[in-house]
């Protein structure tokens, strides 16, 4: 199969960024639609990611996601989004409603994790669903703003990606194994990418003049690539210590003392440390 797919919206705090609740909407449909990649990846599918993270308007947004659609032949084009509004439950827009199959299984399927279903429905004043060649389906996970959003938080973003991929193919998900990146750019792209770390340059001349440095770096990447449960903490590791003793409970260090000297004497790596370990308990 050939599968378009679409986190939904800019990310956060851009021109054409999703709702926001008790969960972020751009966020989560990262979350899962990337989750929902790696799937179809992993089951021998063709897998176009449509995602359009930097627009100036919704409208730009909106073009350059169906521009992505259309320059190849797919299947079948799917956009993740969550919705708002004090509703609860999980629906899917199809063009005039048509309820084919895997548009009617994502939604039972989804709803079989404890949503309500709010069936298929007409999505043909959607921009996505209207300016797609392919067959396309966009999908409201749940109600951010609504007790929906704590169902969502302990289910997690790959157990909604499975059942979405089961609907639609009709087959069980195989877990995709998550590589380790090894290249020092690609490590930093990511932390950067998830806010664990903001001056890419500061860290990368870190790494390079000390491989325990480059090691936490490539180690604590691979931990938050392989994540797969949200824990959804609230409060943020302060103490050098109780850092230190987190992060080897999860095997991002092994030894501890080396690590705690590290943020004693430098306030660069307390905060990687730091905001890193606050990453892994938040998401």
């Amino acid at each position: 199969m050939k599968i378009g797919i679409n986190c939904g919206h800019t990310v956060s705090g851009q021109p054409g960024c999703g709702a926001v609740g008790f969960i972020d909407e751009s966020v989560e449909t990262r979350n899962v639609g990337r989750a929902l990649m790696r799937l179809f990846t992993n089951g021998g599918h063709s897998v176009y990611d449509c995602t359009n993270d930097y627009a100036d308007s919704t409208g730009a947004n909106l073009a350059e996601i169906c521009r992505l659609a259309n320059r190849q032949p797919l299947d079948l084009f799917v956009s993740i989004h969550f919705n708002a509004g004090g509703g609860r439950g999980t629906e899917v827009y199809t063009y005039g409603g048509n309820p084919f199959r895997e548009a009617a299984d994502v939604c039972s399927a989804i709803a079989g994790l404890g949503f309500g279903n709010r069936g298929v429905k007409d999505g043909s004043t959607l921009y996505v669903i209207r300016h797609t060649s392919a067959r396309a389906m966009l999908i409201e996970v749940c109600f951010v703003d609504t007790d929906d959003a704590d169902k969502y938080k302990n289910i997690g973003a790959n157990r909604i990606a499975e059942a979405i991929y089961t609907a639609i193919t009709g087959t069980a998900a195989k877990p995709a194994a998550v590589t380790e990146y090894t290249g020092t750019n690609d490590i930093l792209w990511e932390l950067h990418h998830r806010g664990i770390i903001t001056d890419a340059n500061l860290w990368m001349k870190k790494c390079s003049a000390d491989k325990n440095i480059y090691w936490f770096c490539r180690k604590l990447c691979q931990y938050v690539r392989s994540k797969n449960r949200a824990e959804y903490e609230t409060d943020e590791y302060e103490d050098i210590h109780d850092i230190a003793w987190d992060l080897n409970y999860r095997k991002v260090i092994s030894n501890m003392p080396l690590w705690e000297d590290y943020m004693k004497k430098d306030a660069n790596v307390y905060w990687l440390l730091r905001k890193g370990l606050h990453w892994c308990r938040t998401h």
